[in-house]
């Protein structure tokens, strides 16, 4: 308590519950996270750790990497790339390792505003993006300290959604 759900699916959205209460705010918002600039240039955390923004970094290994396996098995995709992520990762591609350690470092960067405004004992991952799994949720623990301050070193813990994508509804 508190607890801090980010949901990485077409878009990045969130949600803190503090003693077993969604906390709203004041109207007309919520968590945003997914619109936590990234940058001064305007970047926001749901272009660059959104499933669509993970399907646009997949789609230009097409051209880039077209031999990595995550470009294979990616092939031929009119959008949804972001599902051959993790078993790219499982088989070792290189190209897939890439694209998961940006996304985490990036979303990684999101949730430490997160944690130095809400400092949550929790962060739970969900949504379709969060299916990768393991792999995700241990890219975004091992990133996140490097943002925080050393008073909130370790940082709060990560988990995936138990209920995986199910966890929105």
């Amino acid at each position: 308590n508190p607890v801090f759900y980010v949901t990485l699916g077409s878009g990045v959205g969130g949600g803190l519950v503090v003693d077993n209460r969604i906390y709203h705010g004041a109207v007309p918002g919520e968590a945003e996270i997914g619109h936590v600039r990234l940058d001064r240039q305007g970047t926001i955390v749901e272009h660059r750790c959104s499933g669509w923004a993970v399907d646009r970094k997949i789609r230009a290994l097409h051209s880039a990497q077209p031999d990595c396996l995550l470009a294979r098995l990616s092939a031929g995709g009119a959008g949804g790339e972001a599902r051959f992520l993790a078993p790219a990762l499982a088989a070792g591609d290189a190209a897939a390792r890439l694209v998961l350690e940006e996304t985490a470092e990036d979303l990684a960067f999101g949730l430490s505003h997160v944690a130095h405004l809400m400092h949550p004992q929790v962060i739970v991952l969900g949504g379709g993006l969060a299916l990768v799994g393991e792999p995700l949720r241990a890219a975004v623990a091992r990133c996140l300290p490097r943002f925080l301050m050393e008073a909130f070193h370790p940082g709060p813990e990560i988990r995936l959604a138990a209920l995986q994508e199910d966890a929105v509804p």
